[in-house]
């Protein structure tokens, strides 16, 4: 199923998932970009330039604020392209941190998926 979800300050989010049964869903799409997004945890979506050293600077944030990860997943669309991490954790992850990795250098674009 293909959805558009719209923020509260109108932004829009272009979703592509599916049901794998037993209540679950799989989210593949977001925006164009292929993920792999188990909707079961809060998921931070961060878009970015595909550069050596992203990864350690957002997972290395996250873990200023003790924010523990339980599942990640990375795809790009070329080398040095466009990258998505798809970071899904445990609990809530706090305004204040969405706002800090958003001014990680050469992120593009984050996205958070609250699953309450």
């Amino acid at each position: 199923m293909q959805i558009t979800l719209t923020g509260k300050q109108g932004k829009k989010v272009e979703v592509l998932g599916s049901s794998i049964g037993g209540g679950n869903i799989v989210i593949k799409k977001i925006n164009g970009y292929a993920i792999n997004v188990l909707g079961q945890s809060t998921t931070l979506l961060v878009f970015h330039r595909d550069i050596p050293g992203m990864i350690s600077d957002v997972t290395r944030l996250l873990a200023i604020h003790d924010i523990n990860i339980n599942r990640f997943s990375l795809q790009r669309d070329k080398k040095g392209g466009i990258a998505v991490m798809a970071i899904e954790i445990d609990g809530k992850i706090p305004d204040n941190v969405v706002e800090e990795v958003k001014h990680v250098h050469n992120v593009t674009e984050v996205v958070l998926l609250k699953m309450d």
